[in-house]
């Protein structure tokens, strides 16, 4: 059986991540799935000013993801300076130290969480290669993914269009509404 993707799509603050943590949430207190995979945060300084985003893992860990330029010193120095989205600074390695274990799925009851498929980690070809691999293998995996509205990779569009997905559209208006929805098919592709 092909692996099941449940795709939620918005421009930045729909409210993407906000539902993936609330979908958690309630399946942590309410059912047996193990729940494997990370999202990501948005960093801010004292001033409130976004510097960068973070990744949090379901299991507890965090990591950079990227930062501005101006926020990276000596201690927090990617590894690779070249890949950039705007003004941030994509820490590559530490995403695939922190998430890549994650693709190691091997019980049907586990549901993978991805938050997110962009641009920025789309830079780690592993990362790539492994969403690649969730395309093409027959093994009932249940994901449940975020992937940006405007992105022009190749990917997200198969991602998208892919006849194992279902796709929501979220945006500020609709996204209380749609989260009972979206709740409901995760936990029917769960059962």
């Amino acid at each position: 059986m092909p692996n099941s993707f449940i795709i939620l799509t918005g421009m930045p603050g729909s409210g993407k991540s906000t539902i993936i943590k609330r979908i958690v949430n309630e399946l942590r207190a309410n059912t047996m799935t193990n729940l494997k995979g990370f999202y990501t945060e948005e960093c801010r300084n004292e001033a409130n000013e976004r510097i960068g985003f973070d990744i949090k893992t379901f299991d507890g860990k965090e990591g950079i993801l990227a930062r501005t330029s101006t926020e990276i010193n000596s201690k927090n120095k990617p590894t690779n300076m070249n890949y950039k989205v705007g003004k941030y600074v994509v820490y590559v390695n530490e995403f695939e130290n922190l998430c890549m274990k994650y693709f190691d799925i091997s019980e049907e009851k586990d549901l993978l969480v991805i938050d997110e498929i962009g641009k920025m980690e789309l830079f780690s070809k592993k990362f790539e290669k492994a969403i690649n691999n969730l395309l093409s293998t027959k093994s009932n995996l249940k994901i449940l993914a975020t992937v940006p509205l405007k992105n022009s990779h190749l990917l997200v569009e198969q991602i998208k269009s892919d006849k194992n997905s279902t796709l929501f559209h979220i945006t500020k208006s609709n996204r209380d509404d749609l989260y009972a929805e979206i709740l409901n098919k995760v936990k029917e592709m769960i059962k």
